[in-house]
């Protein structure tokens, strides 16, 4: 079975992952990960590649590079942060829609075309480049990641 792994990144300032940002990513990475991974996406921004690069460190995974996708990028962060914030601490994204159904209609939208076009990009290059067949891809996705930990493709 062929998935994503959709992760939001830890705690921020700006554009760095704080030192408890990265301390928790290291925690997500000893327990939480499934490896191994046929690649490893980020939106571009410094905050999700940094996790992306601790998560694949802790998968043993160094050789995989990272790729990036903007098409992975909200450009509506702010309201995600107000919805998540109207919604309370650790909201699911049900919570998060009753607070803005047309955010998370609109954007889960934008993920899920951004989303098919780099998997089948992946798959492309696992047929053309790459012997063993992609089972897992992590992607990193700032904001976006809390609508699925693991959707089925």
């Amino acid at each position: 079975m062929r998935y994503v792994e959709l992760r939001r990144h830890t705690d921020n300032d700006g554009d760095k992952l704080t030192e408890q940002g990265v301390a928790d990513a290291e925690a997500i990475g000893r327990t939480g990960l499934n490896p191994p991974y046929a690649a490893f996406v980020s939106t571009g921004v410094e905050r999700a590649t940094e996790m992306l690069r601790i998560l694949r460190r802790a998968a043993g995974q160094d050789e995989i590079p990272i790729t990036t996708e903007t098409g992975l990028r909200s450009s509506v962060e702010d309201r995600w942060r107000e919805a998540a914030k109207v919604a309370g601490r650790g909201a699911s994204i049900e919570q998060m829609r009753a607070v803005d159904p047309d955010l998370v209609e609109h954007e889960t939208q934008l993920l899920g075309s951004a989303l098919q076009i780099k998997v089948g990009q992946l798959l492309l290059m696992t047929v053309t480049f790459v012997p063993p067949p992609l089972s897992r891809m992590s992607v990193e996705v700032p904001l976006l990641a809390s609508l699925v930990s693991k959707n089925q493709l």
